[in-house]
């Protein structure tokens, strides 16, 4: 069974149609568990006003291959270090947003790998799901 965490700028992709869209929504529909972090399904719902029809696709999201992971001490502690080592203002090539920090520390905590889109995760010592 095919794992991994997924982060909002994959999602994004998908919903956008962006390069690279087409072959996450593949990689999501043959997963056989797809983790999304909580802070992820918040951040989606944020950009409706830049997406129409956003809303009822978060809905969407909801079937049986999503897990939503929640935030607990321990997924914390791995975002504040991500944030320490690799957010903005740290110095570091990665620059993570609040949002990122969190998809890294769930792939983290989890020891699964990161389905994402852009070149800040890169940076990191992330394992990527693949590169689209």
């Amino acid at each position: 069974m095919t794992a991994f965490v997924i982060d909002t700028s994959a999602l994004v992709a998908v919903f956008e149609g962006a390069v690279g869209g087409e072959t996450i929504a593949t990689e999501i529909a043959a997963a056989g568990r797809v983790v999304l972090p909580a802070t992820c399904l918040v951040e989606l719902a944020l950009l409706r006003t830049k997406f129409s029809g956003l809303p009822e696709w978060v809905q969407a999201i909801r079937d049986d291959r999503f897990e939503i992971a929640e935030i607990t001490r321990a997924i914390a502690d791995h975002a504040v270090s991500a944030a320490l080592r690799f957010g903005k203002g740290s110095g570091h090539r990665a620059q993570l947003n609040f949002g990122d920090c969190f998809s890294y520390a769930v792939a983290k905590h989890r020891g699964l790998p990161l389905l994402f889109v852009g070149n800040d995760f890169t940076h990191t010592d992330i394992q990527p799901a693949f590169i689209p």
